[in-house]
């Protein structure tokens, strides 16, 4: 039954365009807006951005606090929606000076050798199998990568390209940004998952790190490998996680509470676990880790449709705004 849920409420996330007619180029942008919503109520979000984009012409504009406070519910307009399609393609990156890649194949065949801060759009299938030697010889050139976003979608890992994707990461040794956006149901195998993360153990200089992996299907053993990875990195400032639709329990948010403790610079912590299988004791076991840390001052945790009753919520509610360090706390259950 839990599974069923989890299957309908991604499948209404991926579906959305055909409940609302739209053309695929405005569904772009419903799959990329969905991102600035995650905290708020999973059914509320695609209403909020409909009201959004016939306020805002923008993407600079885009301010979850506005968004919140909007109470009428409009319908899209689909000529705004391609106008902001243009304007998110054309300006979200050049507007943070990173030089943007909008496919993987505009990507392998540059000529540029030397880079500092990317973003690169990956959706041909299987891509990282097909291209595996000219992907890592690529990514070589990274050594002095100081930002790095990656987009992947369309299965364009495959089955076994998340190992050659954890082989290309290893290169990026100087890297301090990184975001990864695993989206639309990826296919992994273990291995390959364990070996993506793997890369991670070198990766000492990361200070920000933010991780999508929306309706990936990932376990306990797969979320476990994800965060013992990453506990070497001893100087994060900012950790983003968004584990929508997954099937983290008790056992893998629990061993994320357990490598906190190495992260003594973390300042920005945000966990999307909306639609996952965390109960009482996986929760208590993080606020237990949390209040040890001295460090944080800005949290977000979204535990929307986990396995949390009213009382234990109370609970966490009342541990968490007991922790007076924290500058910032949103909390959503």
């Amino acid at each position: 039954m839990r599974q069923q849920q989890k299957n309908k409420h991604f499948q209404n996330y991926i579906q959305i365009n055909r409940i609302n007619q739209l053309p695929q180029e405005a569904f772009q942008i419903y799959k990329y807006l969905f991102h600035f919503f995650l905290p708020s109520n999973y059914l509320k979000k695609f209403q909020l951005i409909g009201t959004f984009l016939k306020n805002h012409n923008f993407p600079q504009h885009m301010k979850k606090n506005n968004i919140l406070q909007q109470n009428q519910i409009d319908t899209l307009n689909k000529d705004n929606l391609l106008k902001l399609l243009k304007n998110i393609q054309n300006k979200r990156v050049m507007n943070q000076n990173i030089q943007y890649f909008k496919s993987d194949m505009d990507f392998l065949n540059s000529s540029q050798t030397s880079f500092t801060d990317v973003q690169i759009n990956f959706s041909s299938k299987n891509i990282f199998l097909k291209n595996q030697s000219k992907l890592i010889s690529k990514f070589a050139n990274f050594d002095e990568l100081s930002t790095l976003i990656l987009e992947l979608r369309c299965d364009s890992l495959g089955l076994n390209g998340a190992i050659v994707l954890g082989t290309a990461l290893s290169s990026c040794k100087n890297i301090q940004n990184l975001t990864l956006k695993i989206l639309e149901n990826q296919q992994f195998t273990a291995e390959g998952l364990s070996s993506l993360f793997h890369a991670f153990h070198g990766l000492t200089n990361l200070q920000t790190f933010k991780l999508s992996m929306g309706g990936n299907w990932v376990d306990d053993e797969g979320f476990q490998n994800i965060s013992q990875a990453l506990a070497n990195c001893f100087n994060l400032q900012e950790l983003n996680f968004n584990f929508f639709c997954n099937g983290v329990s008790n056992i893998g948010i629990s061993r994320l509470a357990s490598v906190l403790k190495n992260w003594s610079k973390l300042k920005i912590l945000t966990l999307i676990f909306e639609l996952n299988s965390i109960g009482i004791q996986g929760a208590f076991n993080l606020c237990s880790a949390l209040q040890r840390s001295f460090s944080i001052t800005s949290l977000t945790l979204n535990f929307y449709e986990n396995y949390l009753n009213q009382e234990n919520e109370k609970k966490l509610m009342k541990k968490i705004y007991k922790m007076k360090k924290l500058v910032k706390k949103s909390i959503y259950f």
